[in-house]
């Protein structure tokens, strides 16, 4: 029996094109229109911005694909905490269980480091209008801001995850406890 040789991959990626200055610019637009004091990298292709929401700021990325057969908006709205290892799985339980609800935006959990993000992605065959770049930045900030406390409660408090959607749900100025 011959000993198996160890197989080499070679993948040919294609280079990333270039950024469409145009999509980029109308992007930019956007956030000077809405008042967001915002920094952006055009040959990375993104912009960053911290927000204050309801219960707390989120630190903001919105990444804008290059020229391509299609085009695509990333948003990105980071919470400033890390999940303690403990309850990182109580977390997780929770986002699935805010994930099947929402329809367009969800929440990532990076199981390395804690980090909760609310995330809203758009792909489109044409430009992206100024109406599509607002539903998908509004999508990932309203995640956030409905959640952000609820998802505290139980990182830090201990709060049952199966809670998570009617916690969530509270009217303006309900406590949580």
């Amino acid at each position: 029996m011959a000993k198996n040789k160890p197989v080499t991959v070679v993948a040919d990626l294609p280079a990333p094109g270039p950024v469409d200055n145009t999509q980029f610019q109308v992007v930019s637009d956007f956030l000077t229109e809405q008042g967001w004091n915002h920094s952006s990298d055009q040959a990375e292709a993104y912009f960053w911005f911290m927000l204050r929401l309801k219960d707390g700021s989120v630190r903001v990325i919105v990444d804008v694909a290059p020229a391509s057969e299609r085009a695509r908006l990333q948003v990105f709205a980071t919470l400033p905490v890390f999940v303690p290892q403990a309850r990182r799985a109580a977390v997780s339980e929770a986002l699935i269980r805010i994930n099947r609800r929402s329809a367009f935006a969800s929440f990532d959990l990076d199981l390395h480091n804690g980090e909760v993000r609310a995330r809203a992605v758009l792909e489109n065959d044409a430009m992206i209008s100024t109406t599509m770049i607002e539903r998908t930045v509004c999508g990932a900030l309203d995640l956030a801001d409905q959640y952000f406390a609820a998802l505290l409660a139980v990182a830090f408090g201990h709060v049952a995850p199966d809670t998570i959607l009617e916690m969530g749900s509270r009217s303006e100025g309900t406590p949580l406890q």
